[in-house]
C-alpha cells in the first residue's frame, strides 16, 4: 500500500520530506485554475518528482447532479478538462464525493430517480476517466454530510448499476465509523476497492498514539482482502500541517508493514 496526505502542492515539499508517497489535492480547485495556475502547479509537482496520486472533491458544490434541475452537460464539460490536467499530474484516482453536487436537494424526496440520475452521470464520467487513464471512486460519505450513498454498500450498489471498469469504491475509515460501519463491509468488497481515506473518528483529526482509536482493524481488514492500493489521511487540527503530519505518519506507517 502507498501512504499519501490530503494537502495543497505548496504543502507538497512538506509531505515528501516526511516520507508521504504521494499527495492528494482536490479536482475541483485544479480544474477552476487558469492555464497560467495550472502551468504553475504542474512546474511545482515536476520540480518536486512529487504527484498528487489522488484528488478529492471531484465537483464543485454549485453544479446539481440530482434533483428536479439536475445537470448533467455543464459538470461534465468541466471534468473533460479537469480530468486533462489531472492526467498531466500523474493522477490515478479521482474521489467521487461531492456531497454538494450529488446530494438530494431539499424538497426532493424521489431516491430511486436520484440513483438513476447518479448512475448516468457516473457512466459518462467513468468513460471520461478512462480517456484519460484515471479510475474514479465512489465516496460512502457520513450521514451529516451526505443523504445519499453513505454506507461502502452503497457505494458498491452505484458501481455495480454503473457497471465501467473505470468506475470503483472508496473506503473512509472516518465516516465509517461516524456511521458505525463494520469494516466486515471492507470484507465483502474490497475488491472493487480503488482508494482509501483515513482521519481520527471523532474531529477528523490527524491520528496519533493519543486519540484512543484502533486502526488495527482497518488495516487488517485491507491486508485480508489484499489490497494494494493508496491509502490518504485526509484530516486537519489546530497543528502545523508538518507536525500533525509527521506525528500521523510516524504513527500509522507501520500498519503499511
Amino acid at each position: 500500500m502507498l501512504f499519501g496526505v490530503c494537502c495543497s502542492i505548496d504543502q507538497a515539499k512538506i509531505a515528501k520530506k516526511i516520507g508521504f508517497d504521494y499527495f492528494e489535492c482536490t479536482l475541483s480547485s485544479v480544474g477552476q485554475m487558469t492555464d497560467e495556475e495550472f502551468s504553475v502547479f504542474k512546474q511545482k509537482a515536476d520540480s518536486l518528482a512529487f504527484y498528487p496520486l489522488a484528488m478529492n472533491v471531484m465537483l464543485p458544490g454549485t453544479f446539481r447532479l440530482t434533483g428536479d434541475e439536475a445537470d448533467h452537460e455543464t459538470p461534465l464539460l468541466f471534468l473533460e478538462k479537469a480530468y486533462s490536467r489531472a492526467a498531466e499530474v500523474k493522477t490515478e484516482s479521482i474521489v467521487f464525493g461531492s456531497a454538494g453536487a450529488r446530494n438530494l436537494p431539499k424538497g426532493f424526496t424521489d431516491v430511486k430517480r436520484a440513483y438513476d440520475q447518479l448512475e448516468s452521470f457516473t457512466v459518462q464520467a467513468g468513460d471520461l476517466a478512462r480517456n484519460n487513464g484515471i479510475k474514479l471512486a465512489i465516496e460512502p460519505l457520513s450521514f451529516k454530510e451526505s443523504n445519499i450513498i453513505n454506507l461502502v454498500s452503497e457505494a458498491m450498489y452505484l458501481a455495480e448499476r454503473v457497471n465501467h471498469p473505470n468506475v470503483k469504491i472508496l473506503a473512509d475509515y472516518y465516516h465509517m465509523v461516524c456511521n458505525k460501519e463494520s469494516v466486515s463491509s471492507i470484507h465483502a468488497f474490497g475488491h472493487n476497492l480503488e482508494h482509501c481515506h483515513i482521519a481520527e473518528a471523532k474531529n477528523r483529526a490527524y491520528p496519533d498514539p493519543s486519540d484512543g482509536q484502533d486502526y488495527s482493524l482497518f488495516f487488517s481488514a485491507l491486508k485480508d482482502v489484499g489490497y494494494q492500493g493508496k491509502v490518504s489521511l485526509e484530516a486537519g487540527d489546530n497543528r502545523s500541517f508538518e507536525e500533525a503530519a509527521k506525528t500521523s505518519f510516524d504513527y500509522l506507517k507501520p500498519y503499511f508493514e
